[in-house]
């Protein structure tokens, strides 16, 4: 049987720490909206590198009445004011009657739903590629480390 450990594997760290519990591999997600590749809109990049003074990238919050299920997502006004409505259809009906919305948007920032798991702290735009060599780069340091004390 294969475990595969998700959320929050954003590190070497986090991917040292899945291994040494027993995973076989990691699911990464929100690392990679920041890549070159992404084709995530520039606002959504900047906000998860903390270049949007609007949004705390370490908020992240969970909601339900965007989607009609529970998502966490950066704190857009949408997000925050979607907190408020006692209607909620139920998934995926209110993430489709929102869809016209978003398509609809006056800017990027007030009525976006910005997906995200637990804050990134990468402040650079990379490929794809690099992602899974920084986080064993970052691992191996880590052994290194620790195998020296």
């Amino acid at each position: 049987m294969l475990i595969f450990a998700a959320g929050s594997i954003r590190y070497g760290y986090d991917y040292l720490s899945a291994m040494m519990n027993g995973a076989n591999a990691v699911l990464m997600g929100t690392p990679f909206i920041i890549t070159d590749e992404s084709e995530a809109e520039l606002a959504y990049k900047q906000a998860l590198m903390g270049k949007l003074s609007e949004i705390d990238r370490f908020d992240t919050q969970l909601n339900a009445n965007i989607t009609g299920k529970w998502v966490r997502g950066l704190p857009t006004k949408l997000f925050a004011e979607s907190r408020q409505w006692e209607n909620v259809l139920p998934y995926p009906h209110m993430n489709l009657y929102l869809r016209e919305l978003r398509k609809k948007r006056d800017n990027a920032f007030s009525t976006a739903t910005w997906w995200a798991g637990q804050a990134i702290v990468r402040n650079e735009l990379t490929r794809a590629s690099m992602i899974p060599k920084i986080i064993y780069e970052e691992a191996s340091q880590l052994l290194l480390h620790f195998g020296e004390n």
